[in-house]
């Protein structure tokens, strides 16, 4: 009678496990601006993603037609500019609120600093509706009262929906009476001539978190405004 024989079934070998660690080591790098930045999944998402998306922008000024992509998320997400320059606002804001009107620093930044309250393109051209040419020079804060209350009351939003700015407590009883009160304190303070003296970035950031209602964020745009005159930066 033959034996039966039992053989001892071979495993494959597997190949050594590769860690993340061994893929994305040091020798993956990217230099941006003078930085080495190790290569990761997230940093080559963030690459594919900005590419993808200032496609799409350039894809629509080119008229070619919608969705001008064939990514689902894209499709069905909105998501901003890669460069804010494009965003709608600040077109906007380089075309009729910095390039027009006085060109004179105060009134420039009287303007922008004004528009950047509120970001919201209705409630400007609301104030010009009624106040005509808005200028430092003319100021007049009843008045600016007076045309955003009549608003306010009948429900009408007053503030951009994106880059909200926090109303410092001035003895206002609404946030667009203490935003008033901050644009005057800060003209009065001659913001925009002591950022016109200086002469480094941080001596400007400096002055402008010193008025109330300013963060680290809002206070470095004020103030890169100041050395640029370029009022793009602030948005």
């Amino acid at each position: 009678m033959a034996r039966l024989r039992f053989t001892k079934k071979k495993t494959a070998t597997r190949p050594a496990k590769t860690r993340p660690e061994d893929i994305f080591s040091k020798k993956n790098t990217v230099t941006i601006r003078d930085r080495e930045l190790r290569v990761s999944p997230v940093l080559d998402t963030l690459f594919k993603w900005m590419a993808e998306r200032h496609a799409i922008q350039q894809r629509r000024l080119a008229g070619e037609p919608a969705p001008w992509t064939d990514d689902p998320i894209f499709q069905n997400n909105p998501f901003t500019n890669v460069f804010r320059v494009f965003d709608r606002v600040t077109q906007y804001i380089l075309r009729h609120v910095v390039n027009e009107g006085d060109q004179d620093l105060h009134e420039s930044c009287f303007r922008v600093i004004l528009f950047r309250c509120f970001c919201r393109i209705s409630t400007w051209e609301l104030l010009q509706k009624h106040l005509g040419p808005l200028t430092w020079r003319n100021f007049d804060i009843r008045a600016y009262e007076e045309v955003l209350s009549v608003s306010y009351q009948d429900g009408v939003s007053l503030y951009g929906a994106a880059y909200q700015m926090p109303a410092p407590d001035l003895g206002g009883t609404t946030a667009y009476e203490n935003h008033l009160r901050l644009i005057k304190l800060m003209m009065e303070e001659d913001l925009p001539g002591q950022l016109g003296e200086v002469d480094e970035l941080s001596d400007a950031y400096g002055r402008v978190n010193l008025f109330p209602g300013m963060g680290n964020f809002l206070a470095f745009q004020y103030a890169f405004f100041s050395h640029t005159h370029a009022s793009f930066a602030l948005f």
